[in-house]
């Protein structure tokens, strides 16, 4: 049984936040995905015939990948030098994503945020059971009011993330890299107590999810 009957989803294009949408909390994926190319901000960010794909987690976060036709040949001659000068991709022998994969020690989680953020990693970046790297984040968490209404009671709130990073040598200790992520997510405080409460866990959840997908996306393009 649903706790409550909407779901607020963010919308990433390509992997940035552009906006959000209140959908039912039910919706299967396709629909989620159907609802998410008619966004309007989907539909100005991309050419009517531009390749995308879309990545839905019903319930959690929609991103949106757009590649306008100048971008497509870019990033075409992009592989191509790529492949000239002999660099490997994120996951080929070489790659950072498998230097990366299960070889990071993650600092262990102090709250239940941490916990979220630290589990999306790990399952991203694998468990490291005889680490190379070692990863300290520095995470913060608030909420702002964004919607007051005439009886001055808040009917929704953003909550705002930002993770400041490292990644060092686990035998020398030795700074490898340091960046911060931020993003944030909205939810609804209209319904009952429980359902606010239910809304609020979902939105922690969410957001949690994209900071730890940011960070595994700076590591992948890093230079190790």
């Amino acid at each position: 049984m649903l706790l409550f009957d909407t779901v607020i989803l963010p919308i990433q294009i390509n992997s940035k936040r552009r906006d959000e949408m209140t959908l039912a909390a039910d919706l299967s994926k396709a629909e989620v995905e159907k609802q998410s190319l008619a966004n309007e901000a989907v539909q100005k960010a991309r050419d009517s015939d531009a390749p995308r794909k879309v990545f839905a987690r019903p319930g959690r976060i929609v991103n949106v990948v757009v590649l306008h036709n100048m971008r497509l040949l870019a990033a075409l001659a992009l592989a191509l030098a790529v492949a000239a000068c002999g660099f490997e991709p994120v996951y080929g022998p070489g790659g950072t994503g498998t230097k990366l994969q299960n070889r990071v020690l993650v600092d262990p989680p102090r709250d239940r945020e941490g916990f979220l953020l630290v589990r999306q990693l790990e399952e991203r970046l694998g468990r490291a059971g005889d680490p190379t790297y070692k990863l300290a984040i520095d995470l913060s968490v608030a909420e702002e009011a964004r919607a007051i209404d005439p009886d001055g009671d808040i009917r929704r709130y953003h909550m705002i993330g930002s993770a400041a990073f490292t990644l060092s040598d686990a035998d020398t200790g030795a700074v490898i890299m340091t960046d911060l992520v931020d993003n944030f997510v909205g939810y609804s405080a209209t319904g009952t107590t429980v359902a606010t409460l239910s809304a609020q866990r979902d939105a922690t959840e969410r957001l949690m999810t994209i900071l730890a997908d940011e960070i595994v996306l700076q590591l992948q393009v890093s230079d190790l």
